[in-house]
């Protein structure tokens, strides 16, 4: 028990929080910050793929015919004896037991629990008068390319595809070490510091750059692609730019005006062109 406190007060010392407790939240208010978090949680599909795609994207896909539509690639396993491989009839959801199902639910899993914890933790912040809202605004806008790296990577396991894989991952892992930082400085007892501030600003320029360089310019700017592809990508290009923007904006305000130095700015520079090599020329 001794070992877990701790690893506890390690973890609240290397975030920056260890003179600052935790707010004490009463039943009402842990109650409120659940229900919003599982709220918000069982929105995003539906308007995923109840509005933007049945409503707007696919709207004249014809309907299932249930009565007479068969399924011969359903394993039947999670079904027992109660059926078998063959002319399987309508079903609201299938899934074949494999390894690839497995990574779908353990991902699908750590995205709702890590994403649930996150909003009670910042509802909790919010109540309690510590919500830093310049960071918080920079959360909201994350949801989209979170959201968006866990449909991917669902959909690379689902289809066997994976061609960019390796380069989704990579967009998906940095986006989430940017994001640990804007949660920690969500915090507004938690002080603005350089060593939270590179993180965020050195991994948005590098989505920029590369994202700059595989889709913005050609879907974006020359016009070449879908109206889907110039929202999606216009969902990726606003939260970075507000996250090289907004941190150094604050970084600023708290640093007498000077944020970086110039051996901060070339380490900044250093990590960038490091980022962008290995996103755009390694992991392809």
């Amino acid at each position: 028990m001794d070992s877990v406190k701790s690893l506890m007060e390690q973890g609240r010392r290397w975030m920056g929080m260890d003179s600052f407790p935790e707010p004490r939240v009463k039943t009402y208010q842990k109650m409120l910050c659940c229900v919003t978090a599982f709220l918000v949680i069982l929105l995003l599909p539906y308007i995923h793929i109840g509005i933007l795609h049945l409503k707007f994207w696919v709207p004249d896909k014809p309907a299932v015919d249930k009565e007479h539509c068969k399924c011969d690639c359903f394993d039947t396993v999670y079904k027992g004896s109660y059926e078998n491989p063959g002319n399987v009839k309508y079903k609201h959801m299938y899934f074949n037991t494999t390894q690839q199902t497995f990574k779908i639910w353990l991902l699908t899993l750590s995205f709702i629990l890590v994403f649930f914890e996150c909003l009670k933790h910042l509802l909790s912040l919010w109540l309690h008068s510590r919500l830093r809202w310049t960071m918080f605004a920079l959360f909201i806008s994350d949801i989209f390319p979170h959201y968006y790296s866990w449909w991917m990577s669902f959909n690379y396991y689902n289809d066997d595809y994976y061609e960019q894989f390796y380069h989704q991952l990579f967009f998906s892992a940095t986006e989430l070490i940017a994001t640990v930082f804007v949660v920690k400085l969500c915090d507004s007892n938690v002080k603005v510091t350089l060593e939270k501030v590179v993180p965020i600003v050195s991994i948005s320029c590098i989505h920029l750059f590369v994202g700059g360089l595989d889709q913005f310019v050609a879907q974006l700017l020359l016009g070449e692609g879908t109206l889907f592809q110039k929202f999606r990508n216009l969902g990726f290009l606003f939260p970075d730019f507000i996250h090289v923007i907004i941190p150094t904006f604050e970084l600023y305000r708290t640093s007498a005006g000077q944020p970086f130095n110039m051996c901060e700015y070339m380490v900044l520079i250093m990590l960038i062109c490091i980022g962008v090599f290995i996103g755009k020329f390694i992991l392809i």
